[in-house]
């Protein structure tokens, strides 16, 4: 989802100042485009209920749903920072 919304707000951005003949006018599409892009990444990522921390460690991934690889958070049921329990 995030390089298609990136890749959103560059065309949407593009097509518009190209229509307006000027690069200004696609200027603010392309930053709402932008904002979109980076709330997606933001809301990608599980975070702790109670500390908010993000729950994967730096270079950890699930991976595809077909070959799914389970994280630590998964196998120790306990978020990283505050080790707070989840519930299996």
């Amino acid at each position: 989802m995030v390089p298609w919304a990136l890749a959103s707000a560059i065309l949407a951005g593009g097509f518009v100042s190209y229509a307006a003949r000027s690069w200004r006018a696609g200027v603010p599409l392309f930053g709402a485009g932008l904002a979109l892009g980076l709330l997606v990444w933001a809301m990608a990522r599980p975070h702790c209920p109670v500390c908010g921390a993000v729950l994967w460690r730096r270079g950890e991934r699930p991976g595809p749903p077909t070959a799914p690889v389970a994280v630590e958070v998964e196998r120790t049921r306990q978020c990283p920072k505050c080790a707070v329990k989840y519930a299996p």
